[in-house]
């Protein structure tokens, strides 16, 4: 499935990212949100971000990864085992910072299927997810060293922005889903007594 494009700063993203979410998750009653990277790069630090952002807004689902505890590359592995062991029912949305595109700076990008974290410095070899949410929060190099220092240089501003309209988008699709979700139940529990 291809990628769908949301510029964060537009304003009605936290609505239209919301809707777009709400249809892929629509229905699913155990939701785990995977949040990628490090608060040791100013522009990795989108995952992070959003997973704290999300917990302090009491998201009602499973949160792996925030400031405190930091799922990155290097303990992705061990973090995919154990969720894979222990949520292996869970819908899993998964959360990474991107480069890309001069043109395609600020915007999220959304997309069924598993993300592959850190592939603008290392290969790919590493997957998980049943959406993938990436923020591009900067210009990629096809030179891979170069991408570390410009994910280094990322404004932290922006970042933080974008975490922002994220995790406020994602409250929303999945609260809705929820409210959708125990309407159908306690429609189904009325109607086994008819």
């Amino acid at each position: 499935m291809d990628a769908s494009y949301f510029y964060a700063f537009k304003e009605d993203s936290v609505n239209e990212i919301s809707k777009y979410i709400f249809n892929m998750i629509n229905g699913e009653k155990k939701i785990l949100i995977l949040c990628i990277g490090t608060d040791m790069c100013t522009g990795d630090s989108f995952g992070p971000l959003t997973g704290t952002l999300l917990r302090r807004n009491n998201c009602p689902c499973t949160v792996i990864g925030d400031l405190e505890n930091i799922v990155h590359y290097n303990n992705l592995k061990e973090t995919i085992k154990y969720i894979r062991c222990n949520y292996e029912d869970y819908f899993i949305i998964a959360i990474d910072a991107s480069l890309g595109d001069r043109d395609n700076i600020g915007k999220i990008t959304i997309e069924k299927g598993s993300i592959f974290p850190a592939t603008a410095l290392r290969s790919k070899n590493l997957s998980i997810g049943d959406i993938a949410i990436k923020a591009i929060v900067n210009r990629y190099s096809s030179i891979k060293s170069a991408n570390e220092y410009i994910l280094q240089q990322t404004r932290l501003y922006h970042v933080y922005s974008m975490a922002e309209i994220l995790s406020n988008a994602l409250l929303k699709a999945i609260n809705n889903n929820l409210i959708q979700c125990e309407n159908l139940d306690t429609y189904n529990r009325l109607s086994a007594f008819l």
